[in-house]
């Protein structure tokens, strides 16, 4: 048993899936088969007094060895070609030396079980339908000529009848040799995928719990994250009320802003059900409320107007993107309205296109003299708006030409 299943699987082992290894097994298979019939049947002609074809039965039966070995090369279509070729042309001349008496012929019935074996018409179409032509060819030719092709004269009649039991016998039990070699071999196919199902679907299993449990870490992460730079903000915040000089006041609000900027952030992938991207949108509302909060007096008359269109950053996009806006916006709601007014607006828009990103920042309010107001190593605000767009990779600006207030616009590409 163990040589059987060697020989079966000679070249098997170049075999990329279960299909092509059943394809190669059924090719040994169909070799050794051949090689058997063809041997066996030899000997019988041999002793029933044709030698010379009984010899050319045994050559026959050798090219079967020639199909082993292309399949040990892993050329396995020219192997089924020899294989077949060399059945075909045994039967069509052996059919033919000897009549329809000698019920050659019979053979042409394993053939096409065969032909249907090797050749799977989803992958091989033109092979199967190639060789069913051949062989209906042969034996449209052999019927239409009358068996005179290679006909051999003076054959006893004696012998004629046993070679016709000889093949009845023969070519039922190949028949039911292969039909159960194609049994065992889509057995062992079923078996073969049916692993491969199971082992794909245990690993997709394993992932998908692995996933799950990194998306639970990531989003406990982003909780835990928010909740600390809430404690700072809220440290923060103490710290405000124990401190009597207004200008450190001032710093202190706007550290606890860029920290509270960064915790929405958080808190808006710990709730969302994606934990790579943010509505960007949602934030950008959430924000204006933390900086009206913050400025309750000075945002008490600015209206504040948002365009923004659905839009999904990553966590390496937002926070940049969202310190930018914090900034602009607070810049515009501590120095652009020097008198309170109805009428004092802070536009933001953000759109997309296939470029990428353009958000912009207006308002209408005093603008600033950008020859006086150059960047310093006071100005922390625009240090940090030079900063994150360069983080981001952007381009654009203040709008030095802008005659009604205030104009920023940054364009950048999405990740």
């Amino acid at each position: 048993m163990n040589l059987l299943s060697k020989v079966r699987n000679i070249g098997a082992d170049k075999c990329i899936n279960p299909e092509e290894y059943r394809h190669v097994t059924i090719l040994n298979q169909l070799a050794c088969v051949s090689l058997i019939g063809h041997e066996l049947a030899g000997l019988n002609v041999f002793f029933l007094g044709q030698p010379e074809e009984g010899i050319q039965l045994f050559i026959f039966g050798a090219v079967q060895l020639l199909v082993l070995f292309l399949n040990y090369k892993g050329w396995q279509q020219l192997s089924a070609l020899f294989l077949m070729g060399s059945v075909n042309f045994m039967i069509f001349l052996f059919d033919s030396m000897y009549g329809r008496n000698a019920g050659t012929y019979l053979y042409y019935f394993p053939l096409c079980i065969a032909i249907s074996m090797i050749f799977d018409l989803r992958k091989h179409k033109k092979q199967f339908v190639a060789h069913a032509i051949i062989t209906f060819s042969c034996i449209v030719l052999q019927a239409s000529t009358n068996y005179v092709i290679f006909h051999k004269d003076g054959v006893p009649e004696e012998f004629v009848e046993r070679i016709l039991g000889f093949n009845i016998i023969v070519t039922a039990l190949l028949s039911v040799i292969l039909l159960f070699i194609i049994s065992m071999a889509n057995y062992r196919l079923k078996d073969d995928l049916e692993t491969i199902i199971q082992q794909k679907t245990n690993t997709e299993n394993k992932l998908s719990n692995s996933v799950k449990e990194k998306e639970i870490l990531l989003a406990e992460v982003h909780h835990r994250v928010k909740n600390n730079l809430a404690i700072i903000a809220s440290l923060l915040n103490l710290k405000m009320s124990t401190v009597e000089n207004e200008f450190t006041r001032e710093v202190l609000l706007d550290c606890k802003n860029r920290v509270l900027s960064m915790s929405l952030i958080h808190d808006k992938l710990y709730k969302s059900t994606s934990i790579s991207e943010i509505n960007f949108k949602l934030y950008i509302s959430e924000l204006l409320n933390e900086i009206s909060t913050s400025y309750p007096t000075a945002t008490d008359k600015i209206n504040f107007k948002i365009q923004c269109e659905e839009l999904f950053l990553t966590l390496n996009q937002a926070i940049p993107c969202g310190l930018l806006l914090n900034e602009l916006v607070t810049n515009s709601v501590k120095y652009a309205f020097l008198e309170k007014s109805t009428d004092n607006l802070i536009n933001i828009e953000l759109s997309k296109s296939d470029s990428g990103v353009c958000l912009e920042v207006n308002d209408n309010g005093a603008g600033f003299d950008y020859s006086k107001r150059k960047i310093s190593a006071n100005s922390l605000g625009l240090i940090l708006i030079e900063s994150l767009a360069e983080q981001l990779e952007g381009t654009g600006g203040y709008d030095h030409q802008f005659k009604k207030g205030t104009k920023y616009t940054l364009k950048f590409k999405m990740n």
